[in-house]
């Protein structure tokens, strides 16, 4: 179960980098003064960067999650387990 959680949480964070990076970038910048919509921060980031740009902590983000989804699933599923045999 840890292990299947790792590599599903890990694979869903790097799935979902482009979103958090897009969401980071709206926030700094709306912290800076700039209201920027969705579109113009996507369209900043591919102009900048490339594709390469989405994908900024991936690694990080990866290797966060990873261990903290496959943690999450072993304790869900030995508490559910638990409840099982005790009726819950």
């Amino acid at each position: 179960e840890a292990f299947l959680g790792s590599l599903g949480g890990g694979f869903a964070a790097f799935l979902t980098t482009p979103a958090d990076v897009t969401t980071t970038t709206l926030i700094t910048s709306a912290n800076q003064g700039k209201d920027l919509s969705v579109m113009e921060v996507v369209k900043a980031t591919w102009e900048t960067d490339g594709l390469k740009g989405f994908f900024t902590g991936s690694l990080q983000r990866t290797l966060y999650w990873a261990p903290a989804i496959g943690i999450f699933l072993s304790v869900y599923c030995s508490l559910r387990q638990f409840a099982m045999t005790q009726g819950f």
